[in-house]
């Protein structure tokens, strides 16, 4: 019999049993050797054993392949992030956590040895700005994700231990963003003299506040060609994530967006307004109105977006945007059951978590006064004035009633002549005009009832109509009909 078929919980009986306490010591000692050649057996050999960690096997690569810390400068290491970390290839964000990492370098206390790096070294630096100098969750973040950086960079990253950051309270609701009327203002302010480059600056916003893109990235790598206008009710946008590796989402707009003729739309934009700017054959759908092309840089178009809307909101910042995006898709569709996967799509969130927060703002913004998009566009029910000027009699003083009506500042937008219609054997002229504003058609009604009495006339009735509602307005002397 074999040493190896002697194991532990096997019913043989040996024939030793009945020997003395020696020959007893000596089945022991038998048994023992045997239950450790098979605990052996499940063992791998020595030069086959499995690294420690393998959580991440993204990084597990030969030791030559990382930096030294000692010879690696900061250069090195931006390259290397570049090229060989996921998840990490804007040069926008390398740099920032590269002058992260010069401000932890030169902190007058606990500095940041990147020659001669140490885990317990960051802990120290961590610990101090977190307890002694009282900075914020956001700050600890950002110098954790450094800290990560430079140690994937050196084959650190698995073998030292993370910082655990404190839990980030919810300030959802510390995001300000500006109401619909203020979006408006933004959209139709008057920021030069020059009446095309003034509506290119508008349309900028327009873009960036219907769609809230990541601005300025995802908006400086649109393309002419990822808008697509060519089918009735099927109008696309495909947005390309840097952020993201390229990544493409497409998404589906309305068409008081996509085409409407008489407001601001993608249509109107690149048919009208792009072709005064671009070079012939730029592709870019937002260009730099100086050159004709694509934005060299993002950091341009962050100071360009910046500078002219500051002037109408101090409180702009291209971030602004995508927030209240957000914010008007959560209104827009707050009665869908959906809307939540909606918007995280709208958006390109990662994670649902991430889009949460914009039901919370939401809710805390929204005074139920309707659509935040129809609000910004002004694409309401208007009021609208209807005036009959006799012809007949009267009629140089009709004449210069109509040229006084054309000339006033009060009359918003639109004038619109009808044919002249036979009643009660006289001619009259139908003029009728368009009003945004409640307080507009009483200033013009004002000024234009004081030009009728002023010259003696005395039987124009006049009347508009706001939504449902119908006003009506005449002397006693004439016959009137209801605007309903």
């Amino acid at each position: 019999m074999n040493q190896e078929d002697i194991i532990p919980g096997n019913t043989y009986t040996s024939p030793i049993n009945n020997m003395g306490d020696d020959n007893k010591k000596c089945e022991k000692d038998i048994l023992n050797q045997a239950q450790t050649k098979k605990q052996n057996r499940s063992q791998p050999v020595e030069h086959m054993q499995v690294p420690k960690c393998r959580t991440n096997k993204k990084y597990e690569y030969p030791n030559e392949y990382y930096l030294d810390p000692a010879a690696s400068t900061f250069e090195d290491i931006k390259r290397f992030a570049l090229t060989k970390i996921p998840r990490l290839n804007s040069v926008t964000t390398i740099n920032k956590y590269l002058n992260i990492a010069r401000l932890m370098e030169t902190h007058p206390v606990f500095p940041v040895n990147f020659k001669i790096p140490s885990w317990q070294n960051f802990f120290q630096h961590m610990e101090y700005i977190q307890i002694e100098e009282q900075q914020t969750a956001n700050v600890l973040h950002s110098r954790r994700k450094t800290w990560h950086m430079f140690t994937k960079a050196w084959g650190k990253f698995q073998e030292w231990p993370i910082y655990k950051l404190p839990p980030v309270p919810n300030r959802s609701k510390d995001i300000i963003i500006p109401t619909p009327e203020t979006v408006h203002s933004i959209l139709t302010h008057k920021y030069t003299a020059d009446k095309y480059l003034n509506r290119f600056i508008q349309y900028g916003y327009f873009i960036g506040f219907m769609i809230g893109m990541r601005a300025p990235s995802e908006m400086r790598n649109l393309n002419v060609n990822d808008v697509y206008l060519d089918e009735t009710d099927n109008y696309l946008i495909t947005i390309t994530e840097p952020k993201k590796h390229g990544n493409r989402r497409k998404l589906k707009l309305e068409n008081k967006i996509a085409v409407s003729k008489t407001r601001k739309s993608f249509k109107n934009y690149i048919d009208t307004i792009r072709p005064h700017f671009a070079k012939k054959r730029e592709s870019a759908l937002l260009v730099d109105p100086q050159t004709g092309k694509r934005w060299k840089t993002e950091d341009q178009l962050r100071y360009h977006l910046n500078y002219y809307a500051t002037q109408v909101w101090k409180n702009y910042h291209p971030y602004t945007m995508r927030h209240w995006c957000a914010t008007a898709r959560c209104v827009e569709w707050k009665n869908d059951y959906r809307v939540l996967l909606r918007v995280k799509d709208w958006l390109g969130h990662t994670s649902i978590g991430t889009t949460e927060k914009y039901i919370d703002l939401a809710s805390f913004y929204d005074n139920n006064k309707g659509s935040w998009i129809s609000r910004a566009l002004k694409t309401l029910p208007v009021m609208w004035g209807l005036l009959k000027v006799p012809i007949e009699r009267n009629l140089e003083k009709s004449k210069r009633f109509v040229q006084s009506v054309r000339g006033t500042t009060s009359v918003s937008l639109q004038v619109r002549y009808s044919l002249f219609e036979r009643l009660e054997r006289n001619f009259y002229d139908f003029l009728q005009f368009v009003f945004w504003d409640i307080h507009l058609f009483k200033k013009f009604l004002e000024s234009s009832l004081y030009f009728l009495k002023s010259n003696s006339i005395h039987t124009i009735p006049v009347g508009y109509r706001s939504g449902s509602l119908s006003f009506f307005f005449c002397n006693n002397s004439s016959r009137g009909v209801i605007l309903a």
